[in-house]
């Protein structure tokens, strides 16, 4: 946990990295650490996804069956173009070569397109946190 967090501390950079996220809805709401720890959470949820540097977006459950459902993923641009990162279990899968990150790029792309608005998304977040008991 503790490396999580310290890789967080670059979002807190003067010049920090632009960073887009998608997260299914069903994740919201799995009960990790009871309601107090929850609404915490997500708390901090919204609180991030206040930067401007930080985009927030919920594929919400009507959505239905969409590629995100293959599992999580990441794609990072860099100065010589997308490099993905395919997670799993044990530490996941590098994904340098250009095409294969192109694809997971237009993979995040159509996933965004069953994704909620932001300002949407911000309001499922904080009913959802309001109704943890």
């Amino acid at each position: 946990m503790a490396k999580r967090l310290s890789r967080q501390a670059v979002l807190d950079k003067v010049y920090p990295p632009e960073l887009s996220v998608l997260l299914s809805e069903s994740v919201l709401d799995i009960p990790v650490g009871g309601p107090a720890i929850m609404r915490a959470q997500l708390d901090h949820l919204l609180a991030m996804a206040q930067r401007p540097n930080i985009v927030v977006r919920v594929v919400p459950r009507d959505a239905g069956a969409h590629e995100g459902l293959d599992g999580p993923f990441k794609v990072f641009t860099v100065r010589e173009g997308d490099v993905g990162f395919v997670e799993a279990p044990t530490g996941g899968r590098l994904v340098p070569e250009p095409d294969q990150a192109r694809e997971l790029r237009a993979r995040f792309d159509r996933i965004g397109h069953v994704a909620l608005p932001v300002h949407s998304s911000q309001r499922l977040i904080k009913s959802l946190m309001e109704g943890m008991a």
